[in-house]
């Protein structure tokens, strides 16, 4: 009995190249960091990915307020709060002084060892990324994972979740908790965090930005924004 042929399954010169360019990307990824419109953009094998507090603002739609001058502020006092923890000196604007002492204060209260500053990390498996403002070893070596916050939420534990599960396990973090730096000098922080339910907890908010993604149903930039200065 003659046998059937069978269509060729023999891949196109481009369909190897696409291939092997992919295997690359995986064993060898590249990555990079840009400000864009004042926004942390993060690029994995130069393709965009988003970072922790976009996620976070997708899946729970949380809304920031977008006014300029909170923008500069925000940066400014984490840029100023980085060369505190590296122990360097300078001179900073003297709107933002009240904050600075804030965190020299509260660094000194909390002591420790500074391990990571500004700290950028990323993972091609679960395709995000994000930066840790401060990562110190405190007690018996646990590593605590401090995020600089204007204010305060509920949802500050997730976001700190979604930054735990980045540094592992190149960073091993078993607590965080967020810290609001004042104009007067004061700070407060949050509660001390257990990470390892929330860091879980994250990985479902991955996975539903992922399929609104796929879906094409992600929301707008401009809809994530509020204009009103009253409602911040």
């Amino acid at each position: 009995m003659a046998q059937q042929s069978r269509p060729s399954q023999a891949m196109s010169g481009m369909q190897v190249k696409s291939l092997a360019q992919e295997a690359k990307g995986v064993m060898n990824p590249t990555f990079r960091y840009e400000d864009e419109n004042d926004e942390h953009a993060y690029y994995i094998n130069d393709r965009r990915v988003p970072s922790v507090t976009e996620i976070m603002q997708e899946v729970l739609q949380l809304k920031h307020y977008a006014n300029e001058w909170y923008m500069q502020r925000g940066t400014a006092v984490h840029a100023c709060m980085a060369l505190v923890a590296e122990g360097l000196t300078f001179d900073c604007d003297p709107r933002i002084e009240g904050r600075i002492e804030a965190g020299r204060k509260m660094l000194a209260d909390i002591g420790g060892e500074v391990i990571a500053v500004e700290k950028r990390f990323w993972s091609v498996k679960d395709n995000f990324a994000g930066t840790c403002d401060l990562i110190l070893k405190i007690g018996e070596g646990k590593l605590l994972l401090i995020d600089y916050k204007g204010t305060l939420t509920p949802q500050t534990e997730g976001q700190l979740a979604g930054y735990t599960l980045l540094a592992y396990p190149k960073l091993r973090i078993t607590i965080g908790a967020g810290a609001e730096l004042h104009d007067d000098g004061t700070y407060k922080m949050s509660q001390i965090y257990d990470m390892k339910r929330p860091k879980c907890s994250f990985k479902s908010y991955i996975n539903t930005y992922n399929d609104k993604a796929r879906w094409g149903i992600l929301t707008k930039k401009e809809e994530q924004k509020w204009t009103n200065p009253q409602q911040a």
